[in-house]
């Protein structure tokens, strides 16, 4: 109800109004988005990897479509088994970061993404096609925070430019 009201203020508003209305709705849109991933990371029911992997398409899909970035996400065979529900959401949150930077950071316009199972590990990697941009730009906390969360699992963390692009590997 409180965002709709919002929404509709702001298409009715000008000027300094409508900017202070549009950034309300935008927090309140960020909020509604953190709350319902918190509530699907602690749901056991979407507690294995064929879960996790279907939130993530899911994101990439809305996050990559509407910019025209192509993306592809491959896996060597279906991943049923259980996650624990800290992991799971820590892997999440670094494939949303990951993919967020992407679309924010890349100018890319392929972005492939791989699960493998290495030495008794899933490996998740995530390439883009962009490149270094020029422009300088304040870092965020977002390479930070993937690293946190790698730490807090116990995984391996790259991040880092290629011949390629761009790469986000995580090996857990």
């Amino acid at each position: 109800g409180l965002y709709l009201q919002l929404q509709m203020m702001e298409m009715n508003a000008s000027g300094e109004e409508q900017s202070r209305l549009s950034n309300v709705t935008r927090i309140i849109n960020e909020s509604i988005t953190k709350m319902r991933d918190l509530v699907w990371s602690i749901d056991a029911r979407s507690d294995t990897w064929d879960k996790l992997l279907e939130r993530m398409e899911d994101y990439a899909s809305d996050t990559l479509s509407p910019l025209d970035i192509r993306y592809s996400i491959h896996q060597p065979h279906a991943l049923t088994r259980h996650i624990d529900t800290h992991r799971k959401h820590n892997v999440y949150l670094i494939f949303k970061e990951a993919i967020h930077n992407i679309a924010k950071h890349s100018n890319a316009t392929v972005v492939d993404i791989r699960f493998e199972d290495k030495d008794g590990k899933l490996v998740m990697s995530i390439q883009d096609n962009g490149r270094k941009q020029d422009k300088s730009y304040a870092p965020g906390q977002g390479l930070n925070n993937m690293k946190m969360r790698a730490d807090r699992i116990k995984a391996e963390l790259f991040t880092g430019f290629n011949e390629s692009g761009y790469l986000v590997r995580c090996a857990f």
